[in-house]
């Protein structure tokens, strides 16, 4: 490491940061839900469904009026980290473009 500059250095502490978020991401994405809330009127009733794509089928589960709220915002939640992984996965990728792949990987494991 004697080799490196300060630079590299905060870049490739930089590049450990986004990797250890882009895993944390991965894993709150697995509890929640994939798709959208819907609401279709029924009978002159508000009914609420989540609704996600299955290959190039549409599935759909209806929502109880208490969980509607909880539910939409665990869809606005996995919206906001899938928009964070997307920026995080770019930048990455613009640290492996400055760095190196070769340098990354001959100096992740020293972090």
């Amino acid at each position: 490491m004697a080799n490196e500059s300060v630079l590299q250095m905060v870049l490739l502490e930089e590049y450990s940061r986004l990797s250890r978020m882009i895993d944390g991401i991965y894993k709150e994405l697995q509890s929640l839900p994939k798709g959208y809330v819907s609401k279709k009127k029924i009978r002159g009733r508000d009914s609420f469904y989540l609704q996600w794509r299955e290959g190039d089928k549409i599935k759909s589960k209806y929502i109880s009026q208490q969980d509607v709220e909880m539910l939409s915002d665990m869809v606005r939640r996995r919206q906001e980290l899938e928009k964070n992984l997307r920026a995080n996965k770019r930048d990455m990728k613009r640290l492996e473009t400055s760095l190196g792949k070769d340098f990354i990987k001959s100096h992740i494991a020293e972090l």
